[in-house]
């Protein structure tokens, strides 16, 4: 029996075992993450790093992946974290966009005065510490059909102001019902 390396790779049935097995643990971990969140927490703290540069390496994977990722939000408390699941469900409805600030530390990040603009209109923010973090974020691109981007960037700035407008438009249009009423 003489196989080759290169042979065995190339075969379709080893590439069918390889996804379905990825399939399988991404699975598994997203299922563990909902079950018990400390205990998940506890995982990703560890292996941070390895999912942030799935994200970054696998095309394939990396929205399965990003479900996977955790990290603080100007609505958490302390180091508690968050998944990019939870913060699309809190996002307002007229908001387009995933916000993000890479700052090395919680205090700084919310000192920053690209923070304070949103943090003034009620906008959450996700704080990334890691020096990796933008680039991965650079990577993921959007999540659930919904763009990521710096806060830092003009067109977070233009975002935000797009959403103060919405804003004020389903304001008025509810202060209209409230007169006819």
């Amino acid at each position: 029996l003489n196989i080759s390396r290169e042979t065995l790779q190339d075969s379709q049935i080893l590439k069918r075992i390889g996804a379905v097995l990825t399939r399988r643990v991404l699975k598994f971990l997203e299922e563990e993450s909902k079950r018990d969140k400390e205990k998940y927490e506890k995982f990703f703290r560890e292996y941070a790093q390895f999912l942030k540069q799935g994200v970054c390496t696998d095309l394939k994977w990396k929205e399965d992946i990003a479900k996977l990722l955790r990290v603080e939000s100007s609505k958490t408390v302390g180091s508690e974290m968050t998944s990019f699941e939870e913060y699309v469900d809190r996002m307002a409805s007229n908001q387009q966009s995933i916000f993000y600030l890479c700052a090395p530390t919680r205090q700084l990040a919310e000192s920053s005065p690209y923070y304070e603009a949103f943090k003034s209109k009620g906008v959450e923010v996700l704080f990334l510490y890691s020096s990796i973090d933008d680039f991965v974020m650079t990577n993921l691109a959007e999540f659930k059909g919904k763009k990521c981007m710096s806060v830092e960037s003009s067109q977070a700035a233009e975002q935000l102001k797009d959403i103060e407008s919405r804003g004020d438009a389903e304001k008025t249009e509810d202060e209209k019902k409230d007169d006819s009423d």
